[in-house]
């Protein structure tokens, strides 16, 4: 609804009413008006009844005049006169109406022009009363405490200032000092820092501090201080956040790294001292073993044909065992310096890899038939890997030495961050209730009679799938065959 519409609809819903002053109108808005906002149920204006009231006031002056001119034979002789009195009385009583009519709507515009600066008035001061009460409520709700300081005293904190200060009364606060629960040894500091920042002096605006509750409880708080305005004078707003945890959460972790510098100090000098044993074990250890396996067999060359049957058993037996001897040592070597030397990680051709050690085994085991399907490719040091793909295929191609017809198949296949590759053969098989001691170092669970080897190859194995983050399991069943499974990351994963 326009301004003229406005005024129309309230001027033509004006009704007199009984008043303690009689000239005053009150004007009524129908709840479905609307027009004014901010406007009363009723506005005073001005009572219908003054037009009226104005005209009859006018005619009863004009017929006094003329009663008074009657009484004084003035009218009656002279008929021209008597005419000149009816047009005075018509035209005053006329004049009378305009006259009213003009001031009263003249009035009436001011009026309601007065009243639409009320209701303007009273919109601001309820748009300003609503964003006074919406700055309180998120003052009041959020996560971090709100204090101003005026000087060194508080002037004003939220709800959440009381709660990380463990109180419930803000007069306990306001008014007092701002360090009061401050500990003495950060109280200068701070102190120092909100004057300075109150005098415009550049600081940082973040700081932290301690305080004590009243209950004892010291909590660490950290503060963003700025300069503001507050009741027209230079006054300092913090915001406060109670680090307490996250404190604690820190000082346990510079704990944990003290005791983990410590830890890698220790592991640096128990590789030093096994980069010690090793080079003890290269040396010393090899060199009698050397001398034991060479000069036995000098001696079967030279004095063979002398010995007897069983002086030559116990000869062949010293050289033996003075071989198995170093190929353990070379075994204890190759375990002990894996996960010493960096990983150089790459993708890996799987399949090429393990057809490659296929042909190389082929060498020694050249009968029985193996099955190689499509492998996936996968991410890792090849150097190493092709350690796991040579043990894995040896102990199958080994534990099938015994079979009419050896039948070893190789697969691999995808999953959801790793690629899976399994080697299964129809050999001497194990017990499942012995499937933890595979990967353990010198466990065997077979004579070394029956099948040679120093039972480290699996737990090489298992080192090495271990620092590449794979897995490796086993399964079978005893003279029905094995499956061995190790898994490796895909190249996309990292």
């Amino acid at each position: 609804m326009d301004e003229k519409n406005k005024k129309n609809s309230y001027t033509s819903r004006a009704s007199a009413e009984t008043s303690r002053d009689d000239s005053a109108l009150f004007l009524h808005k129908s709840p479905a008006d609307g027009a004014i906002d901010g406007l009363e149920e009723r506005q005073v204006i001005m009572k219908s009844n003054v037009i009226p009231q104005l005209v009859v006031i006018g005619f009863v002056v004009v017929i006094a005049m003329m009663f008074y001119e009657f009484i004084n034979e003035r009218i009656f002789s002279n008929a021209v006169l008597w005419g000149s009195h009816i047009g005075a009385v018509l035209c005053s009583t006329l004049t009378v109406i305009i006259t009213a009519y003009v001031i009263l709507n003249r009035y009436q515009t001011l009026l309601i022009k007065n009243a639409q600066d009320i209701a303007e008035r009273r919109r601001v001061e309820g748009a300003l009363r609503e964003s006074e009460e919406l700055y309180r409520a998120v003052v009041e709700s959020v996560a971090d405490g709100i204090a101003i300081t005026r000087g060194t005293d508080r002037v004003f904190v939220n709800r959440t200032f009381l709660e990380i200060h463990g109180i419930n009364d803000p007069s306990k606060v306001l008014g007092q000092p701002f360090d009061r629960f401050i500990l003495p040894e950060d109280r200068e500091a701070v102190r120092e820092r909100i004057l300075a920042r109150q005098r415009g002096d550049m600081i940082d605006p973040i700081s932290e501090y301690r305080i004590q509750r009243p209950d004892g409880n010291i909590r660490s708080l950290q503060a963003s201080i700025a300069l503001i305005n507050y009741n027209g004078r230079p006054s300092t707003l913090a915001v406060l956040r109670d680090v307490t945890e996250i404190k604690e959460a820190e000082t346990e972790i510079i704990r944990l790294n003290k005791e983990l510098e410590q830890h890698i100090r220790n592991l640096e000098m128990s590789n030093h001292d096994l980069e010690t044993f090793n080079s003890t074990v290269s040396h010393d250890l090899r060199t009698p073993l050397i001398a034991i396996d060479g000069f036995s067999r000098r001696m079967a060359e030279r004095y063979g044909h002398t010995f007897d049957q069983k002086c030559a058993d116990y000869l062949g037996i010293v050289r033996k065992n003075a071989q198995r001897m170093g190929r353990l040592i070379d075994d204890l070597l190759a375990y002990s310096r894996l996960g010493r030397q960096g990983l150089h990680h790459e993708t890996i051709r799987m399949e090429k890899l393990f057809k490659v050690a296929i042909d190389d085994l082929r060498s020694v085991y050249p009968e029985g038939e193996v099955v190689i399907s499509r492998l996936p490719d996968s991410f890792g040091d090849e150097r190493v890997i092709r350690q796991v793909v040579m043990n894995m295929l040896g102990n199958a191609f080994k534990f099938t030495k015994h079979r009419d017809k050896r039948i070893i198949e190789v697969k691999g296949w995808e999953e959801e961050s790793e690629n899976v590759y399994s080697i299964k053969d129809n050999g001497a098989g194990f017990d499942m209730a012995h499937k933890d001691k595979l990967f353990e170092i010198f466990s065997r669970l077979h004579s070394e009679d029956e099948f040679e080897g120093t039972g480290i190859g699996l737990a090489i194995v298992k080192r090495i799938v271990d620092l590449h983050g794979g897995r490796v399991w086993a399964e079978g069943k005893p003279d029905a065959g094995a499956t061995f499974c190790f898994s490796l990351p895909k190249a996309s994963v990292l």
